[in-house]
């Protein structure tokens, strides 16, 4: 289930509420400058879990309170 999502100029970011496993953040569309946060400068097509430390966060009972996009970043509010 869809927690938020948030569109840049060509990238855009789901925050999804996973049953048992708590909030994780996917990825999908142009990663030239990074923006995807999974390591890589590539694209992609689908919907891509990044590989932030937001889990870490997580586990510390801190939830994402809104993410964002913009042209060529990714933003986590914590």
């Amino acid at each position: 289930m869809e927690i938020d999502i948030a569109c840049g100029a060509k990238h855009g970011l789901a925050l999804v509420d996973a049953p048992g496993e708590g909030p994780r953040l996917y990825a999908f569309g142009s990663g030239d400058q990074g923006q995807l946060a999974n390591g890589h400068r590539q694209d992609r097509a689908s919907p891509t879990a990044t590989t932030t430390s937001l889990p870490a966060l997580l586990h510390r009972h801190i939830a994402p309170a809104a993410i964002a996009a913009g042209k060529a970043h990714s933003l986590v509010l914590l």
